[in-house]
């Protein structure tokens, strides 16, 4: 994952962050909301989602008479009557609590409630009102505050304007109520002629569990998509900071690359970043992050180049074909600079894995500029002392110890002053007296010599002679061979045409070989042996 999807995560996490404790306190004010909403419904409405309904039990147990019962100085005869209030919970959510008020129409007395307790409000609106909570199944008659009577049954008088609450049992389990239940709680009245109850009303609440409703599932949706979220921003943290890391040491081992470089950059293709190794201005530095890597490096050589390769260089410079043109591990242009003469651009393929897009690469200006004019001289000199005519010559007869040593001779000269060894291996198998183009394998030889010397600070450069014979001809394979310190080989170097002119006028090509180690340059051709000089051995 690039910088640019790491904060595209970030934000992203934090948005959902956000919405997760929005969605959560919306949720959690709702329940909140909702388990403190208080209901009130009145008589028995069974058009409400919960209603109670009382009405009189109707077994011959259920209905009984106190007779000749004296009343305040007055023989009466009192009716009992046992009264069931049914509870009916039609909704999904359990009842968390509950109570019933009963208004009192007509004169009676209360005796019993079960399982909870009553709220008796007794002559309301008088000076004489009282209002005492009993559990009217078990009592201290020594407590009762309220007036009553007393004949083995306790009877507390109620008249009209009087009323009741009845407050649920929770031991007895009369509250909380499961949805789609019903709970029945009884009651007995006295009363002399009639009785009428249905001036009622309950008020209940319903709970809501936290982990029910949208809001909790929302809730745990939004977090299982924070948690992948955040599992794979961390894992991408980590393998970028591994990446950073690892950026960090190839800096390191990069640094060498400036005794040869004057300028060097890693480039980032994926967050389009440009990271200078070698000393950069403040100003410069601005101006890559606020550019970008494509158009810094666009507006920077086109700058630095002359009005004749400008467009040449935009085209080298531009990174959205890098991927597929740097299809090896490096690849170069030279171009005039208006500050520095001959400059080298060339871009060097980092982190490439096969069958994936670039990710980054090392970009680097080399000043060549007398690297170039000492192989311009070079061609100069070749062109002089070897003219084109020169490719239609006569063969000659020569001594190949003594072509050997002026070409080993030209080599070490060549190396003179540098931390780059020159070594020879000229195989004891060639003959010393030969007949074919001296000339040719001279200046041919010096050009490879002085190519691999080109590019490269240090190491060494070696001249290998092979020779088969076969009756009076003798096959030589001529071989440079760069090793340490570069791997280059400048097809666009100064020279490179006509040595190519000579080695199809001696009817031989020349051969570029890498392999471990350093870059092989080599020819072979067929010369014939001169006289009786034999093969040298």
């Amino acid at each position: 994952m690039n910088r640019d999807n790491q904060e595209w995560m970030k934000k992203t996490l934090a948005v959902l962050a956000v919405l997760i404790i929005a969605v959560l306190v919306c949720h959690i004010v709702s329940v909140v909301s909702f388990n403190q909403h208080e209901y009130v419904v009145q008589g028995a409405d069974d058009a409400s989602t919960s209603y109670l309904s009382i009405n009189n039990r109707e077994d011959s147990t259920s209905t009984w008479v106190k007779r000749d019962f004296d009343l305040y100085g007055k023989t009466v005869d009192l009716l009992a009557q046992t009264f069931d209030a049914t509870l009916y919970n039609r909704s999904s959510y359990e009842i968390s609590e509950w109570m019933l008020r009963i208004d009192i129409k007509d004169d009676c007395f209360i005796n019993n409630a079960w399982c909870g307790t009553m709220e008796i409000h007794q002559y309301t609106g008088t000076d004489k009102e009282q209002v005492q909570t009993l559990d009217l199944r078990a009592y201290d008659r020594k407590e009762v505050k309220l007036d009553y009577l007393y004949d083995g049954d306790l009877l507390i008088p109620l008249v009209k304007g009087d009323y009741l609450i009845y407050y649920p049992s929770l031991k007895d389990s009369e509250f909380p109520i499961k949805g789609n239940s019903e709970l029945t709680m009884g009651m007995i009245f006295y009363y002399e002629d009639t009785i009428d109850l249905s001036g009622y009303e309950i008020t209940y609440r319903y709970h809501e569990k936290f982990t029910d409703g949208w809001g909790f599932y929302a809730v745990i949706v939004l977090l299982v998509l924070w948690s992948i979220g955040f599992t794979a921003q961390a894992v991408s943290s980590v393998s970028y900071k591994r990446a950073w890391q690892e950026m960090e040491n190839r800096k390191s081992g990069i640094s060498y690359m400036s005794d040869i470089y004057e300028n060097i950059y890693i480039i980032d293709l994926e967050n389009d970043e440009m990271t200078p190794l070698h000393s950069a201005t403040e100003s410069e530095r601005i101006m890559m992050r606020n550019a970008g890597a494509r158009e810094h490096l666009l507006n920077m050589l086109e700058q630095d180049a002359t009005e004749p390769y400008k467009r040449h260089i935009r085209k080298f410079a531009d990174l959205k074909t890098l991927d597929k043109r740097l299809d090896k591990k490096s690849i170069a242009c030279e171009y005039q600079s208006n500050a520095n003469g001959w400059c080298q651009a060339r871009f060097f393929s980092m982190d490439r894995e096969p069958g994936k897009p670039l990710v980054r690469t090392i970009f680097t200006i080399q000043i060549i500029n007398e690297e170039k004019l000492e192989m311009e001289r070079i061609e100069e000199s070749m062109q002089e002392s070897l003219p084109v005519e020169a490719l239609k010559a006569a063969k000659s007869e020569y001594s190949f110890p003594k072509l050997a040593n002026n070409i080993e001779t030209y080599a070490s000269n060549a190396v003179s002053g540098t931390a780059i060894a020159f070594e020879s291996d000229i195989s004891p198998k060639v003959p010393k007296l030969l007949y074919g183009e001296p000339d040719r394998i001279r200046r041919v030889t010096e050009f490879l010599i002085s190519n691999l010397l080109y590019h490269r600070k240090e190491g060494t450069v070696k001249l290998s002679v092979f020779a088969k014979t076969t009756g009076d001809q003798v096959h030589l394979l001529v071989s440079v061979k760069g090793m340490g310190g570069g791997d280059s080989f400048d097809e666009n170097a100064p020279g490179y045409g006509l040595a190519e002119e000579l080695l199809a006028a001696m009817d031989s090509e020349l051969h570029l070989l890498k392999e471990a180690g350093g870059l092989e340059a080599y020819y072979e051709i067929e010369q014939k042996i001169s006289g009786d000089a034999g093969n040298g051995e």
